[in-house]
């Protein structure tokens, strides 16, 4: 089974940047923020389909690949 999050920017300031993510074409999105000095990140809300945090935990390991090359794009996405 092939997996695609779709992650999105949807907010950003001088420390937190926020991104909604979605596991699936026919889900809402889940929001997750992360700490542009520190990489602690936390979900704000999970998607609907992702009540276990599996496309939460796969966006968040994406965004820290990001984050160590202090890298924070509008759009990014995980697939498998």
């Amino acid at each position: 089974m092939a997996i695609y999050i779709e992650i999105r920017k949807i907010f950003e300031n001088e420390n937190l940047v926020h991104y909604e993510y979605s596991g699936s074409m026919d889900s809402d999105y889940g929001v997750l923020k992360i700490n542009k000095i520190t990489a602690d990140m936390e979900v704000i809300r999970f998607a609907k389909n992702d009540k276990e945090g599996f496309y939460a935990s796969k966006a968040c390991m994406k965004l820290y690949e990001h984050w160590k090359k202090r890298e924070f794009p509008e759009t990014t996405f995980w697939a498998s």
